[in-house]
């Protein structure tokens, strides 16, 4: 039953990997950015707190009161411009390089064709992915650099660390079957619901963190004015107005992971009616086109979605990759086993 498009072993060739290599570091600009942001907020927190001393150190009630007023609305009125106009464009720019990257890794290991009409590159995006990753393959990969990006069989090395093999969980000689036992239609749906699978997850648990930062946030504003009465005004000037950056920021982010997420769940539900009629007859004419159909959705969602914190990344990784590898697997077996029952049933004459 092997096929001959070896998803398992080329994604681990020296140009794949250096394409994931040069994603991960396009992306790692992005991030730095959204690090500025956060530490933009910081200050405005410490500009609040520092404004709002004499509700409970009224020793340094004195130092707070002779901070100019109009200090918290400039702070404020430069970071909401900076977060408006300066920041997102050239996240977006290095987002949407990171995604071409990423694109020349799918296209390539998956063997489809470039995204189609409505999604096509620029010649000076391209330019820039390409003179990006040119310069790669002479870099050293480290470690943690990526690999086995779509080995369900990789789950196998990854969990016997943390569960005794009597637990149930796979081993590597397990007996599983792998990508590589399926032709490459089916493979290639296997590799997309990956995608979608370890995004939603981590996508879905980050924006429950936004919001409950952006509550927390308010908490700490009206801090001073439930402790004590500080006037309306002082407390808009010196407490209020240095947070509002952060509190527009934290909105931002959590209503684009809500978007994010729901975006996602529509392009699973779509994956979900494309894998039951390629189980239902894996040789459809049509699942090059569908399946390209919805890369294209994956691509523009790339395009566009924010990233997160590499700590974020490394804080549920484990748990992400452990779920959304079994998850593969166990889509291989129901592959596999519908291949097997086709395969089974008698022919008409």
């Amino acid at each position: 039953m092997n096929s001959p498009h070896r998803i398992e072993a080329r994604q681990n060739e020296p140009q794949l990997r250096s394409w994931l290599l040069a994603q991960k570091l396009l992306y790692s600009r992005v991030k730095r950015l959204m690090g500025l942001q956060l530490t933009l907020v910081v200050v405005g927190i410490a500009l609040a707190l520092f404004g709002g001393l004499g509700t409970w150190r009224p020793d340094l009630a004195q130092a707070a009161a002779a901070v100019p007023l109009w200090v918290g609305p400039l702070f404020g009125l430069a970071v909401a411009l900076l977060n408006a106009f300066w920041i997102p464009a050239r996240q977006q720019r290095w987002r949407s390089d990171a995604a071409h990257v990423q694109e020349l890794f799918d296209t390539e290991l998956l063997q489809m064709p470039w995204p189609q009409a409505g999604t096509t590159t620029s010649d000076d995006e391209m330019r820039r992915a390409q003179v990006f990753d040119a310069a790669q393959p002479s870099r050293a990969l480290k470690d943690d650099d990526p690999t086995n990006w779509y080995d369900p069989s990789a789950v196998a090395v990854a969990l016997r660390r943390k569960k005794p093999e009597s637990e149930g969980w796979l081993r590597p000689d397990s007996g599983r079957h792998t990508l590589d036992d399926l032709p490459l239609a089916l493979a290639r749906l296997v590799c997309q619901s990956q995608n979608l699978q370890w995004d939603l997850r981590q996508r879905d648990r980050y924006g429950d963190w936004l919001r409950a930062l952006f509550w927390g946030l308010w908490l700490l504003a009206l801090l001073p004015a439930l402790v004590e009465n500080m006037p309306v005004q002082v407390w808009l000037l010196k407490v209020l107005s240095p947070i509002v950056p952060g509190l527009l920021l934290l909105h931002q982010m959590a209503s684009e992971q809500k978007r994010v997420v729901d975006r996602l769940k529509s392009m699973q539900e779509r994956w979900a009616k494309i894998w039951e009629e390629a189980l239902a007859d894996p040789q459809r004419s049509d699942l090059d086109a569908q399946a390209r159909e919805l890369q294209d959705r994956i691509f523009q969602h790339r395009r566009t979605a924010p990233p997160f914190f590499d700590w974020l990344y490394a804080l549920w990784r484990q748990g992400n990759q452990a779920h959304t590898q079994q998850v593969a697997c166990d889509r291989v077996d129901e592959a596999v086993a519908a291949l097997k029952s086709l395969a089974a049933r008698p022919t008409s004459h």
